[in-house]
């Protein structure tokens, strides 16, 4: 009797323990979105060649008791788009990686835009002129914005002060770079107008933050009605 129960629950034991291994997820799993609703998503197993591929429903891909490990190589492809690869990719047990894909589009229009050469002066911006030996003053050598810094103040007043501005009410000179500050006054004085640049703006709100608005002479009309 005492053997039959023995076998009985070996035979039990057994059932049981095979059914928990038989429960035990040996794989691994991706779930990622793509820009194309439609895309054809495949990832392959490198050492085994093995490939499971997915489309994209509504630009949403899940693909399910794949190996773990790797590499896998990742091919996302789709109808007009240009097809992107993902490599190294290595899956962790039990574990989703997850993928955000955007493809481009093959049907991108090529733009060509063509100029021609223009006769006499620059013109930048309403009544302002820049002639050519304007433009060759500017000791620049590269084109560097750092090369800005170097313009002489002397020159730039000689410039700004033979620019026709019309009824333009203020100057604004843009760039840090731009050595205006010690010309600003002197730039009022010559044109009647109010004259600001990128430095002085900044100073000024610096010093209107912190309460030390009283007015500085030297640096153009902004320093005097605070």
């Amino acid at each position: 009797m005492s053997k039959k129960i023995y076998a009985t629950v070996l035979s039990a034991l057994f059932i049981f323990t095979t059914s928990t291994f038989a429960e035990v997820d040996t794989t691994s799993s991706i779930r990622g979105v793509v820009n194309v609703s439609g895309a054809v998503v495949s990832a392959t197993h490198t050492p085994t060649g093995s490939t499971k591929s997915k489309t994209a429903t509504d630009g949403a891909f899940y693909l399910s008791n794949l190996l773990i490990g790797g590499p896998y190589e990742i091919t996302i492809s789709a109808s007009g788009y240009g097809t992107q690869s993902i490599g190294d990719v290595y899956l962790v047990l039990n574990e989703t990686t997850n993928l955000d894909v955007t493809l481009v589009s093959d049907n991108l229009e090529e733009i060509t835009v063509t100029a021609a050469a223009g006769q006499g002066s620059i013109r930048m911006g309403s009544g302002t002129f820049l002639d050519r030996d304007a433009i060759d003053g500017i000791p620049t050598v590269n084109r560097s914005i750092a090369d800005i810094a170097k313009i002489d103040p002397d020159y730039l007043f000689e410039v700004i002060s033979n620019m026709d501005l019309g009824e333009a009410e203020a100057v604004f000179l843009s760039c840090t770079n731009l050595p205006a500050l010690n010309i600003i006054d002197k730039l009022e004085k010559k044109l009647n107008k109010i004259v600001l640049s990128s430095n002085q703006v900044l100073i000024w709100d610096t010093l209107e933050s912190i309460g030390k608005n009283n007015p500085i002479k030297g640096y153009g009309k902004l320093f005097l009605e605070n």
